[in-house]
């Protein structure tokens, strides 16, 4: 909702959409999280910051100049070399070779035990 805290049932719904979501779903989501103020635009640095947060997420180390490089790399080849901000349908046509990737993409929640604490 825009409040900077992520409430159980947004929660709820991201857990969804990256559990059963389509690649398409799980795209739009990506893209929602990091549009921050709503614009319906992603800047080319809110695209290379989602961007190192996926590779940090699988443990891929990319220093900053090789992370400005595969930035550019990809705008050029989805034709994008002058914008400096995607729409939805500009992200989800950069991202389309990898709706694989997405289609696998799952959120494993496993139990812990959580220790009683005396109150």
């Amino acid at each position: 909702d825009g409040n900077g805290f992520i409430s159980f049932q947004e929660f709820l719904n991201m857990s969804v959409i990256f559990s059963k979501g389509s690649p398409e779903d799980k795209l739009k989501l990506m893209f929602d999280m990091y549009d921050a103020n709503k614009s319906g635009f992603l800047h080319r640095d809110q695209f290379k910051k989602m961007l190192k947060s996926m590779m940090e997420l699988v443990n891929a180390t990319v220093s900053a100049e090789q992370m400005d490089n595969l930035v550019e790399t990809m705008f050029v080849a989805a034709g994008f070399q002058n914008k400096q901000e995607l729409t939805l349908g500009d992200f989800n046509l950069l991202l389309r070779d990898h709706k694989e990737e997405l289609s696998n993409a799952r959120m494993h929640l496993t139990t812990i035990d959580v220790p009683d604490i005396e109150v």
